[in-house]
């Protein structure tokens, strides 16, 4: 164990940021975002958020009971959705065409290109990217 992990052992998950709370818990990433949305933390969220300034005091318990008691296994599997780059990539777009997609659509994409698309969002960006690339096909 490393200096920096003594150190980090004696801080409150309240002096963490967003993505060292994920990896510390061993929760994807997304979902620490979701926890802290769902609690009332405005959106955009970003990997180094420091949970103290984003997190109001009267929600610091459903935040903290939220990450503790989460299974980290059971999560991951809910958030196997793929990644706007892997979406991207697999239909030839560039992923700016899908992020601007989801940004009309009210999403807004905290991680860039890593943003996992959520289950309410695939079948919107499917049929997007259908009609995107169909302009092209028929010409």
């Amino acid at each position: 164990m490393g200096l920096n992990d003594s150190y980090r052992e004696r801080l409150s998950i309240f002096d963490l940021t967003v993505e060292e709370v994920a990896e510390d818990y061993g929760l994807p990433l997304e979902y620490v975002i979701d926890v802290l949305i769902s609690n009332g933390v405005e959106e955009p969220v970003y990997p180094n958020d420091v949970l103290s300034s984003r997190v109001k005091d009267s929600r610091k318990a459903e935040v903290l009971e939220a990450l503790s008691f989460s299974d980290a296994i059971e999560i991951g599997d809910l958030y196997l959705q793929p990644t706007v780059a892997e979406i991207a990539q697999a239909n030839g777009l560039a992923s700016s065409q899908v992020l601007a997609f989801l940004r009309k659509e009210g999403f807004e994409a905290p991680l860039g290109p890593r943003t996992r698309i959520p289950p309410q969002h695939i079948q919107a960006v499917d049929e997007y990217i259908a009609k995107f690339l169909s302009r092209f096909r028929s010409q």
